[in-house]
């Protein structure tokens, strides 16, 4: 999939993707340039959030490496949702890879 800054939504591709689990939680995936609203981040990012539909609460979730900001070649897996990010298009746009 090709994912979009949120700073730049006129770039070709989602703004975001979501995967629904079976218990109605899901988990997002957005990309972050460190620019404009997204210039607190140090560095330019995937990011992978569960949302919590029991307690309503959004988590961010750590990648095989242990951060949460992911970067080309991290990947996140739960047993289930599989989620590598493959690489920053230099466009404003990520390239992730997600199967479940």
């Amino acid at each position: 999939y090709r994912i979009s800054a949120s700073s730049r939504p006129e770039t070709p591709g989602a703004l975001a993707l979501q995967t629904i689990l079976a218990n109605g939680d899901y988990y997002t995936v957005e990309y972050r340039i460190a620019e404009g609203w997204d210039a607190g981040f140090p560095r330019s990012a995937v990011f992978v959030h569960r949302f919590v539909r029991a307690s309503n609460i959004s988590e961010a979730q750590q990648s095989s490496n242990g951060d949460v900001d992911m970067q080309p070649g991290d990947v996140f897996y739960d047993g289930v949702v599989y989620i590598q990010v493959v690489g920053f298009n230099g466009d404003g746009t990520a390239s992730v890879f997600l199967s479940y």
